[in-house]
């Protein structure tokens, strides 16, 4: 005999434990179904060891994180009025700001070019004056002037302390065509 939803033989206890797992199957892929992705990982930490930060020209930024607070602000060409091109210098320019410590401190830019190299260059930041490397004279072997990003780590007492970067564009020379100057023939 059958009481209601319940078998003949079954107990309502047994009933009521299968209306309950369909109940939280039903709520577990409701859930499902709305749920978000989990957000993405963070970047990496700039100079974290095994990574190589890059330069994103359109946004300015490096794909890694500094730690807090940001002490120091950097500055390299950027944009279409500050082009730079194949075999000209760059200056790169680190300062420290926000804070009223005006110790001297030396400071280590290290350039990550294109094709996996990487050059380093010291100098002095004297805040609140810009400190500035220019590249390729300061960095020892910095002979890597090829178009392409490149991505800027500055180090201050061996931490990173700001991420920058610049784009070097290829030089264009003109193809010259003998015979095309609209001269007499």
């Amino acid at each position: 005999m059958q009481v209601g939803n319940v078998p003949s033989g079954a107990s309502p206890a047994a009933a009521g434990l299968r209306r309950s797992r369909a109940a939280v199957g039903l709520a577990l892929a409701a859930a499902l179904a709305c749920a978000k992705p989990p957000p993405p990982a963070p970047p990496p930490a700039c100079g974290d060891p095994g990574t190589r930060p890059r330069f994103d020209p359109a946004s300015a930024r490096c794909d890694c994180t500094l730690p807090p607070p940001a002490l120091w602000q950097a500055a390299a060409p950027r944009g279409a009025s500050e082009v730079v091109r194949e075999k000209e210098t760059v200056r790169l320019f680190l300062r420290r700001v926000g804070t009223a410590d005006f110790t001297e401190k030396e400071i280590e830019a290290e350039v990550l070019t294109p094709n996996g190299g990487s050059a380093s260059g010291v100098g002095t930041a004297r805040p609140p004056e810009w400190a500035l490397l220019q590249f390729p004279a300061d960095f020892p072997l910095g002979t890597f002037h090829r178009a392409g990003i490149y991505t800027v780590l500055w180090r201050v007492d061996g931490g990173v302390v700001a991420c920058d970067g610049f784009v070097i564009e290829r030089r264009v020379v003109p193809e010259i065509v003998e015979g095309a100057g609209g001269g007499e023939e």
